[in-house]
């Protein structure tokens, strides 16, 4: 029905983890309609030959339009993997303050990743982006803050998003970022995001270790 595959409107401290989302018509996981104090970790987000035309993964905040968002949709994003086939929106942000850090970003298909659009607010930290175009994408000038530090970045192209912005927000919770200021330490952090995030954990009541 052109839906997405997951997406949380309108609740409050909402935790999705460890989860593989692929092939969403609409998107993957969408945040929306006055969601807040949500965190989205350790998952994964693809897309596979099934799909076509609409690989625009994460979507928070769906309406320009939508000022009831304003002061919601706090989100945090963190040990996520955005892999082949994903084009957009990983995440692209409407209102809301939203934490990116220690992601993966590779996917080959990507023309861009993270999206500041209309009143966005990020703090996008300690990410790993490797062969893909607009790690961080300043949308339209609409924006409120970009807040970038910290990221490592490989065969690239596009705005990085590089400096600081003394208006952006800073999470009110303690939060320990991997570094990734090297290829080393970089490549231990998408090595354990590729070996750990999605669909990984045991089934409940199973003998399997985490």
């Amino acid at each position: 029905d052109a839906g997405d595959c997951m997406h949380v409107q309108g609740g409050s401290h909402v935790w999705i983890d460890h989860v593989e989302v692929y092939d969403g018509e609409d998107g993957n996981l969408d945040v929306i309609n006055g969601a807040n104090y949500v965190t989205i970790s350790w998952s994964k987000f693809h897309y596979t030959s099934a799909s076509s035309n609409h690989q625009f993964s994460n979507l928070i905040g769906n309406s320009d339009s939508k000022t009831t968002d304003s002061g919601k949709l706090k989100t945090t994003m963190h040990h996520n993997w955005w892999a082949d086939g994903a084009k957009e929106r990983m995440p692209r942000v409407r209102f809301g303050e939203v934490h990116v850090a220690n992601n993966l970003f590779d996917s080959d298909d990507a023309s861009h990743c993270v999206r500041a659009a209309y009143k966005a607010n990020l703090r996008v930290e300690g990410n790993v982006f490797i062969g893909v175009n607009k790690p961080i994408d300043l949308y339209d000038g609409g924006y409120t803050a970009v807040y970038s530090n910290g990221n490592y970045t490989e065969n690239t192209s596009g705005n990085s998003g590089s400096g600081t912005n003394p208006n952006a927000f800073t999470p009110t919770y303690s939060m320990s970022i991997t570094d990734v200021s090297t290829k080393a330490k970089a490549y231990a952090l998408r090595d354990s995001i590729q070996l750990y995030a999605g669909a990984t954990l045991p089934d409940p009541g199973s003998s399997g270790t985490v």
